[in-house]
């Protein structure tokens, strides 16, 4: 006699099956949408570090300055400032100096006015955010992107800072094959002082503490970090906690956190 259906035996071999099947191809498909989160991560901040060295040349080898407000606190950037005015510093970041279609010098005060008239108020700040960080207060200065401000400055000389001044020149860079300027970063700033242990740990906008971090870092687990961003900061960014990083030489790539880290200047 012919038997219809299947049998519970089978029916469970089949489910087993393809939950088996689930269980290979979901990771494989995760794993798939984050190389490429990370790929386009890579993508932008190739283009902001050829935006930077090019600001730089045509700035007589002048980097950007990580942030300014000094004398410019009624020059806006075009499209106004980022990040929130109650906890924000309030002035020209370093995206501010590169974000712009036109390059033109911005290292001072007569270039400011004359920069500020003539820039279209047309940004691309979404290439300053990484797709693989959520978008904290809807701010480009939280969880995307941050400059080495050890190397883009600080201007203002009212910050109690041992990285204020003026930005160096591009010539006179040491190793720029290991210097990192950019890089994944919990702030729009960060310094080798986010990689030392936490009692030594100090930042100079206190109410953003707890975004002054490097994603991955092992040591960020015992930091104060915002809760949105704590897995971003302890699990890592991208695959295998590196981080995009791009370096003085125009180079960009995933790093290990705690290799960048150790290699930090």
């Amino acid at each position: 006699m012919r038997r219809n259906g299947f049998s519970l035996v089978e029916l469970l071999i089949v489910v087993a099956l393809i939950g088996l099947l689930l269980g290979i191809i979901l990771p494989a498909m995760a794993a798939a949408k984050d190389r490429g989160r990370s790929l386009v991560c890579q993508s932008n901040l190739k283009k902001a570090i050829t935006a930077t060295l090019t600001f730089a040349a045509q700035n007589k080898d002048r980097l950007p300055q990580g942030f300014n407000d000094y004398g410019f606190a009624s020059l806006q950037p075009p499209g106004g400032y980022l990040g929130r005015p109650t906890v924000d510093w309030q002035g020209w970041w370093w995206i501010n100096y590169i974000a712009d279609e036109s390059n033109l010098p911005r290292n001072n005060p007569s270039n400011f006015a004359q920069a500020n008239s003539a820039i279209s108020e047309k940004r691309y700040l979404a290439e300053f955010k990484c797709p693989s960080s959520k978008d904290i207060e809807n701010s480009t200065l939280c969880g995307h992107y941050g400059a080495n401000y050890a190397v883009l400055k600080l201007a203002n000389p009212h910050f109690e800072t041992e990285y204020r001044g003026l930005s160096p020149k591009t010539t006179s860079l040491r190793q720029p094959s290991r210097l990192f300027l950019l890089t994944d970063s919990g702030y729009a700033l960060i310094s080798r002082k986010a990689f030392l242990p936490t009692e030594q740990v100090t930042f100079e906008n206190k109410k953003r503490t707890e975004f002054f971090y490097l994603p991955g870092l092992a040591s960020n687990a015992s930091r104060r970090i915002h809760p949105e961003l704590h897995s971003d900061a302890v699990k890592g960014r991208h695959w295998n906690r590196r981080v995009n990083a791009a370096f003085a030489d125009g180079r960009v790539a995933p790093t290990p956190a705690e290799e960048l880290a150790e290699n930090a200047q």
